[in-house]
Parts: structure tokens; sequence; C-alpha cells
């Protein structure tokens, strides 16, 4: 089913496109939209970079941003030339992203994650929350950096997602967002589909490693956590740095997490359906729960929505939606999934790593 698209720039509606795609994911900061003028406009009505934009389906927002670029082209044709455009949008937190920060300080003591990004984003863009996130006891600012850079360093270390909302916000979330309704099921709404199973992220074991900015002795400079995943079946270790202050809670954290996301991220799939919504009538979104019962790829379990695009021209209104093993992105086992990619609940050992030797202290 085809939907009502209303796309305003700088306050004005853009009706002379021919066909339309955005894309917008869990793991992406910013969405884009792309959009085909055609037939030529004068320069009043010509989408300029910079000009404000939104973007909305059957009334629904979808997109607050601004042009990104504009590329105007004619060709030779007979009977005359051919002109059209190709008109990028972006969202509004393209500016957290490209922005440096200016704050007065540069440091910032004792904050949640939410209001340490609400303090020192420069831009003017709002960051929100989903779940319980943590707080931050200091945070310096590396100067030139931008607010997207400084806070998802941190979020990383804590397996916080980082995306953008469809009115120009940034979201910080550590669970879902929520649900779509209906799944998708071979022979019911699934037009194509395709999986990838992968060893190339599980490894055994994954040791986090951190050095704190302050103190000294191994407990200060050398903290490690370590947990095993026996079902790899062979050894093949993986050491992570520790993005951040590293307290012991916080490495034994990072490297459960780590694992498990690890094992998530060995199972995903990329389904393409007709229309844009759920059964419920609920645009595709990032951050959802979504069932996926396709025996053809092999995966007949709860998946994570991790990024999705949506088109629509003279061949339809189609999504395609990048899904991934839940495990990947909030550390929740996939309910349905079978043993091969799931460990049980890891569970990290604390201690120090050895003191480096002489030689590769002096190396």
């Amino acid at each position: 089913m085809l939907e009502t698209l209303e796309i305003l720039i700088g306050g004005r509606p853009i009706d002379n496109f021919v066909d339309f795609s955005m894309t917008f994911g869990a793991e992406q900061a910013v969405r884009h939209a792309s959009i085909t003028m055609g037939g030529p406009v004068g320069t009043a009505d010509f989408p300029f970079p910079d000009m404000p934009a939104t973007v909305s389906a059957n009334g629904e927002l979808l997109l607050t941003g601004t042009v990104r670029d504009a590329i105007p082209r004619h060709h030779d044709a007979e009977g005359g030339q051919i002109w059209e455009a190709e008109i990028t949008l972006v969202s509004g937190t393209v500016d957290s992203t490209e922005s440096s920060i200016v704050h007065e300080t540069g440091e910032v003591r004792d904050s949640p994650l939410a209001d340490l990004a609400n303090t020192i984003e420069s831009a003017g863009v709002t960051w929100t929350s989903i779940g319980a996130l943590f707080d931050v006891p200091l945070h310096r600012i590396v100067p030139g950096r931008s607010a997207y850079q400084e806070i998802e360093e941190l979020a990383r270390s804590r397996g916080v997602l980082l995306y953008d909302n469809e009115r120009g916000e940034m979201v910080l979330a550590d669970e879902p967002a929520g649900r779509h309704t209906g799944g998708l099921a071979l022979g019911v709404n699934i037009l194509q589909a395709e999986a990838k199973l992968t060893g190339y992220f599980r490894h055994d074991p994954v040791i986090v490693r951190g050095q704190a900015s302050t103190g000294s002795g191994g407990g200060a400079l050398r903290p490690q956590a370590e947990v095993a995943n026996p079902g790899l079946g062979r050894k093949r270790p993986m050491v992570v740095l520790f993005e951040g202050e590293p307290t012991m809670e916080a490495l034994k954290g990072r490297a459960e997490q780590e694992i498990r996301r690890r094992e998530g991220r060995a199972r995903s799939a990329t389904c393409t359906v007709s229309g844009w919504r759920d059964q419920a009538g609920k645009v595709w979104a990032p951050n959802h729960l979504v069932h996926l019962d396709n025996p053809l790829i092999f995966v007949e379990q709860d998946m994570l929505v991790n990024e999705v695009t949506l088109t629509q021209n003279e061949a339809g209104t189609r999504a395609m939606l990048a899904l991934i093993d839940p495990q990947a992105m909030n550390g929740e086992d996939a309910k349905g999934a079978g043993d091969a990619f799931t460990i049980p609940k890891a569970q990290a050992s604390i201690s120090i790593a050895p003191a480096p030797s002489s030689a590769e202290a002096g190396s």
C-alpha cells in the first residue's frame, strides 16, 4: 500500500519527486533520506542545503532535520533537456556529530549519562533516554571533539545504544524500545530474506582491561575482567580496552556484555517486506523486537531490528529490515533461539593483569 508522503523543505511542500528512500538504525546517530525531483523548478522552490526539512508518512512524522546535499543535473535527450535533482536530508542530530563541544570548564562530575550529554551538547540537540542508564562520576572533555564522540565512547563501555528519533533528538537506550506486532514469517509477509551465520565475532576468552586516570598500583593500572565462552570449543582470546574510568563492577559488566554481544553478532538476517508497517500499523522501527520465523534461512527466533530502509517508487512501497540476535544489542537471550549461538549467563572473573616485564616497559 502506498504511503502518502509529505515532504516540507523551508516550510514548502515538495510535490515533484519520483522516488523516496530513508535509512535509520539502532546504531546510527543520523537518519538519512533521499528524494529524486523531476522537472525544473525556480530558485524560490529549490531545496538548497541547510534549509529545515521534515518528512511525514500518512501524517506520521518520520524525520526532522535539514537538507544536506542538493545535486541538480540535466542531460540531452530526444525532444530536449531532461532535468532532475537528487536531494538528501539528514536528521537534526547531525549537528551533534559534527560540532565541537564548547564548555567553560571542560569537566563534568557526578552526572547521569543523559544529563551529561545535555550538559556538554553545544549544538542545541536534545538527548533523551530509554531504560535505567548509569552515572558518570567524572568526565573530562577532549578539546575539539563532538558531544556524540564523547557520549558514544561512554555508552559503548556499558552496551548502551545511541541513535536518533523522528523528532531529531538523540536517544540513549539500554533496552529495546518495544516489540512489533505480527512478526515476520515465510509465506506470510516476507518477500525475500537472507541470513548470515558466522564465527568471525566469537572468542574464548574475552578479556577487558582498563587503566584509571588517577591512583597507582595494579588495581588502578592493570585491572581486568575475563569471561569464558566454553561453547566455542577452542581457544580464541580477545583483549578489549575499557572505555572510561574502570571500576571493578564496570569491567565485569563490560566483559559479560562483550561476549554476549559478540555471540549475537554471529547471527543476523535481512528481510524485505511489502509496505512500511507491521500488522498493528506501526512503521518498522529500530531497537524493536520482532519474531522471525524462516526455516529456509535457519532463523526461527526473536530478533532485534537493527536498521530500517524504507523505499517508495514505481516498484512499490517496501521496507528492508536488517535484523540481529538481541544478544548483540542488550544481552537478552533470543526467545526461540537454538543453542548454536547462545551461551549461558556469562560470569566474568576479576583480577589484576600481570605487570609488564622490564623489557616490555622499556620498549
